[in-house]
């Protein structure tokens, strides 16, 4: 019987530094330094005063080849120019511009660069363990682990979801800014075509029910509600960025196109969940609407005009990772193409 080696991440970790003391290297942050070479060179066009200096590199390459991405995107340079505004925005909430990332996925984003040299420098050594060739996807597989990485935080899935394996290039070898920052464009331009498709319109968003009872006095969105939810589609699923409707409960609203619906998956699930809602919390909601909704009827001929939910993340919530990109969007007053 094959004697089984489990990695977790520390391990990998020492390995990787292993093999940098080896190859002479001083730092794994090098191999990130390194991407970013042309910003931090004396040679480098100075960024403009608005714009974030790690995604010049960028910038520069939509400006360069706008023409073909126009042609590519079927879109004129004013919507160009607005997607890459939100691209910019979208990197600087998911890794501060790409000035951060957890130690993790430095350490996968150097397997999965270098995976090959580190399978000839690590496993003959280990040779007497029959350890099988070092591959981060399968060792990711195993451990049943989705991981997000690059400037824009693209998974693996997704980036081979919108073909940008063939737009652009293989995932592990388009972790850098431009790469990222192009992806999120495509990706951009197609889920905003989807999502007016779908019937969400273009004027402001709106959420009724928080403003109603006191949650929010309004949504700093972009002024675009198809764009607002394009720009959550980033980070939250895409069939969710659809028209909602009222339900048979003032505090949900659901999507258009199903009839029925459950805020929770169960009692446990809206337990956890009533914990942090602000708006089950408010002392403004009457007691007898905090309870557990359990599954409701959908009133799908009542459409919300530009109704954007406040869809929950981890540690975010829709509305608020709508904002914060938003208000990205509105300084970037000197980027032109």
């Amino acid at each position: 019987m094959k004697k089984i080696i489990t990695l977790t991440e520390q391990d990998l970790f020492k390995i990787v530094k292993l093999v940098l003391k080896e190859q002479g290297s001083a730092d794994i942050n090098d191999i990130r330094r390194s991407k970013e070479q042309l910003s931090k060179s004396s040679e480098a066009p100075v960024s403009p005063s608005c714009l974030p200096e790690n995604t010049l590199p960028f910038v520069i390459y939509v400006k360069t080849n706008k023409k073909k991405l126009m042609a590519d995107l079927s879109v004129d340079e004013k919507t160009l120019l607005l997607y890459t505004k939100c691209a910019i925005g979208i990197i600087g909430r998911e890794t501060k511009f790409n000035t951060y990332t957890e130690w993790s996925d430095d350490v996968s984003e150097f397997l999965r660069k270098w995976g090959t040299l580190l399978t000839k420098a690590v496993v003959p050594p280990l040779g007497k363990f029959n350890l099988p060739a070092l591959s981060i996807d399968k060792y990711l597989n195993y451990r049943n682990i989705t991981q997000s990485l690059g400037p824009a935080q693209f998974t693996p899935e997704t980036w081979k979801k919108y073909g940008l394996d063939k737009k652009i290039g293989d995932y592990n070898y388009t972790l850098d800014i431009v790469s990222q920052g192009i992806g999120t464009i495509y990706r951009i331009n197609s889920d905003y075509k989807t999502i007016l498709q779908s019937g969400v319109g273009t004027e402001p968003s709106s959420n009724p029910i928080l403003l109603k009872y006191g949650i929010i006095k309004d949504i700093k969105g972009t002024g675009n509600c198809a764009l607002d939810f394009t720009i959550l589609a980033h980070n939250m699923p895409l069939y969710k960025m659809t028209p909602y409707c009222t339900t048979n409960h003032p505090l949900y609203a659901a999507p258009c196109n199903q009839s029925r619906y459950s805020p929770y998956d169960d009692i446990n699930s809206f337990n956890k969940n009533k914990l942090t809602s602000s708006l089950i919390n408010s002392p403004n909601v009457p007691k007898d609407l905090k309870n557990f909704p359990g599954k409701l009827t959908v009133n799908q001929s009542d459409v919300i005009p530009n109704y954007l939910p406040n869809l929950s993340g981890p540690t975010h919530t829709g509305i608020g990772y709508v904002e914060s990109i938003a208000k990205t969007i509105n300084k970037l007053t000197c980027v032109t193409l």
